[in-house]
């Protein structure tokens, strides 16, 4: 199929380039000419002159309206195609439009994302330094404490073990609690006995800040703390508060209460393994321990 380029151009070659002038002249001069010479002399030539002359002219009539009608095709195929061409353009235009409103949208989106990543990180910030503060600040406290423990027995000539503000000797402060770390292993129950007879409790560990602390000072070693589930088959912490067990504290499928130990019973005593970590065990073990004791 030829091209609408092609087309014209084929049309304008066929129509627009006429003979040269004087050939045109120089056909109606001499043609004509000799025709018309003739008439003068005979009948028939001069119904021969008309006839070819009616031919001619009907051939050329022909091939007008033969040209016409071709350009006429192609003029409205040319107008068919700017329809085309400018329903096309329209069309894209239109689907530019909307992609853009789309694109509009998501970047919109996007950037209602990106601020609420900016103001959850902002956020995370923020409790990171609170963190940190607050961490600070126990410290602090820790200190502040331990200058008042000193200060109180430089100024009244008394021991530690003589007032309830301070840790006695031996035993080690931390976030308002004063904790003792036995160098000597007992069974469970017996270490709980003597933790209640230094006015304190086998560790009850409250948050992660506290377990870290004491993990600190007792790893490698085995101690026990102050959770068993012996009272009511769930584990409790000594002061009565119910513990929900989290295997990401436990060692790896503990508690299991393993009866294969020729100990009898199960184990419904907790201690912290060598890792740190809680494990159950049975309670007549000889394990280190640790006693808290709450201040103020």
């Amino acid at each position: 199929m030829q091209t609408v380029s092609s087309m014209a151009n084929e049309f304008r070659d066929d129509f627009i380039q006429p003979l040269e002038v004087d050939e045109e002249k120089a056909f109606w001069k001499n043609g004509m000419m000799s025709y018309i010479r003739p008439a003068y002399t005979s009948n028939k030539s001069s119904w021969l002159l008309y006839i070819v002359t009616g031919i001619c002219a009907a051939l050329l009539l022909a091939i007008i309206i033969v040209v016409s009608v071709n350009n006429t095709n192609v003029g409205r195929k040319l107008i068919a195609l700017e329809e085309n061409a400018a329903n096309l353009s329209a069309s894209v235009f239109s689907e530019l439009q909307e992609s853009k409103a789309v694109d509009t949208d998501v970047q919109a989106e996007i950037k209602k994302l990106q601020a609420s990543i900016m103001n959850a990180e902002s956020q995370l910030s923020f409790v990171g330094k609170a963190a940190r503060v607050m961490d600070e600040l126990d410290s602090l406290k820790s200190t502040l404490f331990l200058l008042k423990c000193n200060l109180d027995k430089l100024m009244n000539n008394i021991t530690a073990s003589q007032t309830k503000a301070c840790c006695a000797d031996g035993w080690v402060y931390h976030s308002m609690s004063c904790y003792y770390f036995s160098t000597s292993g007992m069974e469970w129950h017996a270490a709980r006995d003597d933790c209640n007879s230094k006015q304190a409790m086998l560790a009850v560990i409250n948050e992660r800040r506290e377990w870290d602390f004491l993990i600190s000072r007792t790893v490698p070693s085995y101690y026990w703390i102050g959770l068993t589930d012996e009272r009511t088959g769930h584990w409790e912490w000594v002061d009565g508060t119910p513990y929900t067990v989290d295997p990401k504290e436990w060692m790896p499928g503990q508690p299991d209460d393993w009866k294969n130990h020729s100990l009898g019973g199960g184990e419904d005593c907790a201690h912290l393994h060598a890792n740190g970590k809680y494990n159950d065990d049975h309670c007549t073990r000889l394990y280190r321990f640790i006693c808290e004791k709450k201040l103020g």
